[in-house]
């Protein structure tokens, strides 16, 4: 079933290196839920990583509960949903461990709606919430075959795959990327030394410190 089931809260981030997001708000109209009802949207979402990275990949279910024409829980939230592999805050590690690779991140959704009436109404419900990290406080559970076919029988909507593909070993993107990540962090020179773990970027090291820092005063330009 195809429809306009979500609005997106901001522009898609793609980084050079792996640090991606996607941040979008539930159209319930789209997703055919009246004021009236009570219902589960219930996303069952694989996470593929490539290279393999067994921190990040991930194969789940997760749900908001509807009451009301409204999404409970979700007050004071920036967005109902974010896929997302990074930080807003900290991204150090992602940097450093992205240098010299390149890589694909698949964020892959179905989504469905599970309506009060339904048979695997309550099955949702049971689901413990923050069950899976990844759902960030969302009743979850790990997808297993049995619960993949028991939403086989669920009308199911259509959501885009999220992809980002990225490459990190130009060391002018390097330059450029850790340059604007320290001066939003105000990072120290401890901390760009953290970002940089091998010697093979060494020179573009030399040259973010160079621009960091005024090298008569020690201060930041």
């Amino acid at each position: 079933m195809k429809s306009v089931i979500l609005t997106k809260k901001r522009n898609d981030l793609h980084e050079k290196y792996i640090s991606c997001g996607q941040y979008i708000n539930w159209n319930l109209e789209g997703l055919s839920i009246s004021e009236s009802e009570q219902a589960f949207i219930v996303q069952e979402l694989r996470i593929e990583v490539d290279p393999p990275n067994e921190q990040m990949e991930a194969h789940y279910f997760e749900a908001w509960e509807v009451q009301g024409g409204k999404i409970v829980g979700m007050e004071g939230t920036y967005c109902d949903d974010m896929f997302r592999i990074g930080d807003d805050f900290d991204e150090t590690d992602l940097i450093s461990n992205s240098m010299g690779k390149a890589g694909t991140v698949l964020f892959i959704p179905k989504v469905y709606v599970v309506k009060s009436n339904s048979e695997i109404y309550h099955c949702v419900k049971s689901w413990p919430l923050n069950g899976v990290k990844q759902s960030n406080g969302l009743r979850s559970c790990v997808a297993t075959p049995k619960l993949e076919d028991a939403f086989k029988t669920v009308p199911m909507f259509k959501r885009d795959v999220f992809r980002h593909d990225w490459k990190f070993d130009n060391p002018e993107d390097i330059y450029e990327t850790v340059l604007c990540y320290c001066r939003n962090l105000k990072c120290s020179e401890q901390d760009i030394d953290k970002l940089f773990l091998g010697e093979e970027y060494e020179n573009v090291k030399i040259r973010v410190k160079k621009t960091y820092f005024n090298c008569e005063g020690g201060k930041q330009l």
